[in-house]
């Protein structure tokens, strides 16, 4: 038996309820109820918000349901991706808070080759060379091939007291799985790690400047005793496989040594992201002429508040542009031509929202894909017009669904899109911390498509009548 009949059997027993009676009270034909009583089928989307509901579960057996549910439901392989992508989801959204700058005090490094054992003792030694690269005060530069997540761990009061203490230039060298074909059909499985790196940009961090490259983790790079380092001009850094033994040489000859092999292997890898500084660069590298969309590909749209520019038209952008900003005319034009003039998004679309994200922006009239120096605050009717065009999207058959929080991670200050199936669009909504990145690694977008594709038929994202039916709520008390 699966493990979901035995949690339904199980809140049966323990509240006394019989099948016939579950049946009447919810309209459920008891064929069916007595088919997932006995395991041999799961409830559909609806029954199964109808069983949650009428059960009234606590908070931490709703969530206990809710991934027995979607693991039998989704099958082992793709329950995994959508772990893996939700964790990278909240691990985004917890750089939104900006953080308090970590005071340091410098240490002198030895003369002498130093050994350790055990992964805390490796972490501690790494992070007191990090350390001395910053509170140097010069310009470093440090070629590193460690583990994604054991490096995030060693670098954070680095990268924390980083700003206004000199220049320190990362250069990160990691492995990704390598893509599956599409005969084989296989999930992508998302690195858990990808959520700490891509954090490391959304920090607010003049100090720091961080490129990853990545290599197909089965393409001939052979393991040694050593397999894991870090360079500076001074030193290297040699970490094991476990990351349980650690070697500080302070050699400046080694290190050169070590450096000529880094940019051997960096010139066959590739880099990870597209880092821009403003909306203008990412929105013509993503959006303009050598990106030609196509209708039947499938793009995303994925936030607390709703994509509200596809619904926008020229009285609505002009009157929405910051007087003060420098090429806003030009930023309305291409904003236009890329979402209504030629309407890219049709039924391979998908908008999530918040009901929260959309109450947020019938308040306040700020649209979060933009910062707050290129756009004002929508005027009150406009707001009116823009989540009317959104409900009326939903309506006609449009992939407009509302998300519940409590269920599905949505970020609120981190924006995702996955453009036409072709490359993953982040950026950060908080004005002052405002950057965009772009991802085009196909098993990565493969991934965070497949996630999204599969939302609708979850217990957490409500469907197409029953979003218009909230965004038809959230005008009515808009007034």
């Amino acid at each position: 038996m699966s493990d979901f009949h035995s949690l339904f059997q199980g809140s049966l027993d323990k509240r006394k309820l019989t099948i016939y009676r579950l049946s009447k009270e919810l309209k459920i034909d008891r064929s069916t109820l007595y088919q997932v009583q006995n395991g041999n089928r799961l409830p559909t989307v609806q029954h199964f918000r109808q069983l949650t509901a009428y059960l009234q579960l606590e908070a931490d057996e709703q969530k206990r349901w809710l991934e027995v549910w979607k693991k039998e439901r989704l099958g082992a392989k793709n329950y995994h991706l959508h772990c893996q992508v939700e964790r990278c989801v909240q691990a985004l959204d917890s750089y939104a808070s900006v953080q308090k700058p970590v005071r340091q005090q410098k240490e002198e490094l030895s003369a002498q080759t130093v050994c350790v054992q055990g992964e805390d003792e490796a972490a501690a030694l790494l992070k007191k060379l990090f350390a001395a690269c910053v509170l140097s005060g010069r310009r470093e530069i440090l070629d590193i091939h460690l583990p994604p997540a054991f490096f995030v761990a060693c670098s954070k009061e680095t990268i924390d007291a980083a700003e206004g203490k000199g220049k320190l230039c990362v250069r990160h060298l990691f492995s990704l799985p390598l893509r599956q074909r599409e005969e084989e059909q296989e999930p992508f499985f998302l690195p858990e790690e990808l959520g700490c790196i891509l954090g490391i940009f959304f920090l607010p961090k003049k100090g720091l400047e961080y490129t990853p490259y990545f290599y197909y983790a089965d393409e001939g790079w052979g393991g040694t005793l050593f397999p894991y380092y870090a360079i500076s001009g001074q030193w290297v850094f040699l970490l094991s496989a476990d990351c349980e033994k650690a070697v500080y040489l302070p050699d400046p000859q080694a290190a050169c040594a070590y450096r000529e092999q880094f940019e051997r292997s960096i010139s066959r890898a590739a880099p990870l992201f597209r880092s821009y500084g403003n909306p203008i660069l990412a929105m013509s590298d993503t959006f303009g002429d050598k990106m030609q969309p196509h209708r039947e590909a499938v793009s995303v749209h994925f936030f607390h508040q709703p994509c509200l520019m596809m619904h926008m038209d020229l009285p609505i952008a002009r009157r929405t542009i910051h007087p003060d900003y420098p090429n806003g005319n030009k930023v309305v034009e291409m904003a236009l031509q890329y979402y209504v003039e030629r309407q890219v998004y049709g039924q391979q679309y998908y908008n999530f929202f918040t009901r929260g994200g959309v109450a947020a922006f019938l308040r306040d009239g700020k649209m979060r894909e933009f910062p707050d120096s290129l756009v004002c605050p929508i005027p009150k009717e406009d707001r009116r017009t823009l989540i009317g065009r959104l409900r009326d999207f939903a309506k006609a058959g449009g992939n407009v669904y509302c998300v519940d929080e409590k269920l599905v991670p949505v970020p609120e200050h981190v924006l995702i899109d996955v453009c036409f199936g072709e490359q993953i669009l982040f950026s950060k909504s908080e004005p002052e911390t405002l950057r965009y990145l772009a991802i085009s690694e196909q098993g990565l977008v493969a991934g965070f498509l497949d996630y999204f594709r599969s939302l609708p038929t979850t217990p957490g994202v409500l469907g197409r009548e029953e979003s218009a039916a909230i965004l038809d709520s959230l005008l009515a008390q808009c007034g």
